[in-house]
């Protein structure tokens, strides 16, 4: 497939940079909690979930919230990026489905969305990375300040992200005000999540033309010719035959058509 689209340089007319970015459009979020320094903590026993959180498959003793589509009635996930830049092009929110529920169902938090605010950005002790998880059932507040991501990576079909959840200054707040804890918990680790959102088939759509067909391929040589970051389909910071192959294997897979 490499040789196709390397032969068809020659015979193509080469447009412009082009920003193909990738709109979450599913996916899940893993999340694996401290339980044993909730409870002792937080007096936080963990007691029941709803239908919509599964048993996680890649963080062990987790589980996973599916990640709501862009079309979906209640909390839209509009999260988006490009490829090559995710750090300095991201915008939106992952929103997601579930409830998690402690102390025999009376303390309830879920329906969780995961976003940025830069003012949160160093707080906690330089920790927080300005991302956060809201709960917007239940308990109604921002629950988690996110560590820096420990593992990054976005290709044009995904992106995967983990780091350590961070006792936000309002829940910890919340749990001291409501005597479950004996100090502000503020700061403390008691978790990890790994998001592991799809992007379908959004990032070949290089020329933002609402389709997957020639003229994208003709704006993926041009990019990748001239050494343009957005033509880095795989994420990993080099332009190489990786990245046609990975883009081709894609188009084809997507019904792209020549």
């Amino acid at each position: 497939m490499v040789t196709r689209v390397i032969g068809a340089v020659g015979l193509l007319v080469c447009s412009g940079a082009a920003a193909n970015e990738v709109q979450v459009v599913g996916g899940e979020t893993n999340v694996v909690l401290d339980t044993a320094t909730l409870s002792a903590a937080a007096s936080l026993d963990l007691s029941s979930v709803d239908g919509d959180v599964l048993t996680s498959e890649k963080l062990e003793g987790g589980v996973a919230f599916p990640i709501t589509a862009r079309d979906a009635g209640v909390l839209p996930t509009t999260f988006a990026y490009e490829v090559g830049n995710f750090l300095g092009t991201f915008s939106g929110t992952i929103e997601h489905a579930g409830e998690v529920r402690f102390n025999s169902d009376t303390v309830v938090v879920g329906d969780f969305t995961i976003g940025f605010d830069a003012a949160r950005a160093g707080t906690l002790n330089g920790a927080a990375s300005g991302f956060f998880v809201e709960s917007t059932a239940g308990i109604q507040a921002i629950l988690f300040d996110v560590s820096a991501p420990s593992t990054l990576g976005a290709t044009a079909l995904e992106a995967t992200i983990g780091a350590d959840l961070l006792v936000s200054p309002e829940f910890g707040a919340f749990l001291f005000d409501n005597g479950l804890s004996a100090s502000n918990l503020a700061g403390a680790d008691v978790g990890d999540a790994l998001v592991h959102a799809s992007g379908g088939c959004t990032g070949l759509d290089i020329d933002d033309s609402g389709g997957i067909h020639l003229d994208d391929i003709d704006a993926f040589v041009a990019d990748f010719l001239a050494g343009d970051a957005r033509s880095d389909f795989t994420g990993d910071g080099v332009l190489n035959l990786d990245d046609v192959q990975l883009f081709v294997d894609a188009f084809l897979d997507c019904g792209g058509t020549a």
